[in-house]
């Protein structure tokens, strides 16, 4: 039998994996997917891969890595606005992409702040922005971070965890370029991890914040989920 290697990117590192996520798409006809792969040594490696469906072939486009300061904890691709038709579809499937839908990726490193890379597709590593500081003098770790539309404007936020008890989330300012502090949080633990998920199965979403002490669900106010979906309503 032959042998096929669907994942030519995965098949060998310097350095023990700690993170990997993979964002499938279809543009004109064709089949790719972006690969990112956060090493214990500080690798991030960037793979653009093109898939045949018919052969089940894969090949390496593009590669590119880069080198920060400590483990990296996390890994994340994500677009600017949010896609309501592929909601719902598997995270297993191809998404269809137009040319100027660009996606990014979010690097989580244990020695620094958070780096975001524009349009991966198009750039690599090349064109990267820095999550500002919430202070001038932070000494924390970041533990977890999560990308989600947690205010229903059709764009997704950036979600921030850290072992100093905040929750910090960002947002995209498209006419200057860069990303500025929305809100935080103060949480009464450190905290572990977190997740933006259905829990209650109604439809909307739930902070659940996992911390030292236990667990913390946060639950969006009944009033603005009324408010968003009644501006929906009138725009439709």
């Amino acid at each position: 039998m032959d042998r096929i290697d669907l994942f030519p990117e995965l098949n060998s590192f310097e350095s023990i994996v700690l993170w990997i996520d993979v964002f499938n798409y279809q543009e004109n006809n064709k089949c790719f997917r972006l690969t990112a792969v956060g090493c214990e040594n500080g690798n991030v490696c960037l793979f653009f891969v093109e898939f045949d469906r018919e052969t089940n072939n894969a090949r390496i486009i593009k590669s590119w890595k880069n080198r920060f300061d400590g483990p990296i904890l996390s890994v994340k691709f994500f677009k600017d606005k949010v896609d309501c038709s592929t909601l719902n579809s598997s995270k297993l499937g191809f998404v269809k992409c137009d040319n100027s839908s660009e996606i990014h990726l979010l690097v989580l490193d244990s020695c620094d702040q958070p780096t975001i890379y524009r349009n991966v597709q198009e750039n690599g590593v090349g064109v990267r922005k820095i999550l500002p500081k919430i202070n001038k003098n932070p000494i924390d770790l970041f533990t977890s971070c999560i990308i989600g539309d947690l205010d229903f404007d059709h764009y997704n936020e950036i979600i921030l965890s850290s072992y100093g008890k905040k929750i910090i989330l960002y947002k995209f300012e498209h006419e200057s370029q860069t990303y500025y502090v929305e809100k935080t949080m103060d949480i009464p633990h450190p905290i572990i991890s977190i997740t933006y998920i259905d829990l209650t199965g109604d439809g909307i979403n739930e902070l659940v914040i996992v911390t030292t002490k236990g667990i913390v669900i946060y639950r969006h106010k009944l009033d603005n989920i009324i408010d968003a979906l009644v501006k929906k309503l009138n725009f439709y």
